[in-house]
């Protein structure tokens, strides 16, 4: 597993069907030190306490080797960070990983904990709210990691 990208992102607050909605989706690539601590990466902000980060979801991974799968459905350039990861991997290994997988990144430990499960705000993020039945059925959704070192 080969980092390609670390991305992170404020909170940010839109309108959406007379809601306010308020994420932390829309990631984008970090430049510096960062620091990795048991809930996450330096920088990066979820609004959704619930469904991301914490303990069990502090970081999540996705391949860009997917990313040109989803530039020809989408029909647009993507940028790392796209799909919310904090981690662009290359050759991220989906189909022969489990949960409690272990990887090392430089001092770090991190342990597969799940598998992504996307929401709503992957398909405003994209542009597309058909993006997230393509996510669940292309099967290539990434994984959250918790921190172990």
């Amino acid at each position: 597993m080969n980092i390609v990208s670390v991305n992170v992102s404020d909170i940010k607050e839109f309108q959406h069907n007379d809601k306010t909605i308020r994420t932390g989706i829309f990631k984008k690539p970090a430049t510096g030190t960062l620091t990795l601590t048991a809930t996450g990466i330096s920088g990066d902000a979820q609004a959704d306490l619930v469904n991301h980060g914490g303990l069990d979801k502090a970081v999540y991974g996705f391949s860009a080797n997917h990313y040109h799968h989803w530039q020809n459905y989408l029909g647009t350039t993507l940028n790392h960070g796209a799909f919310g990861e904090n981690l662009t991997v290359a050759n991220l290994p989906e189909d022969d990983i489990y949960i409690g997988d272990e990887f090392r990144l430089g001092s770090c430990v991190i342990q597969v904990s799940q598998p992504r499960v996307p929401c709503f705000k992957l398909g405003i993020a994209l542009g597309n709210k058909a993006a997230v039945k393509e996510f669940i059925r292309y099967g290539h959704t990434g994984v959250y990691f918790r921190v172990l070192q």
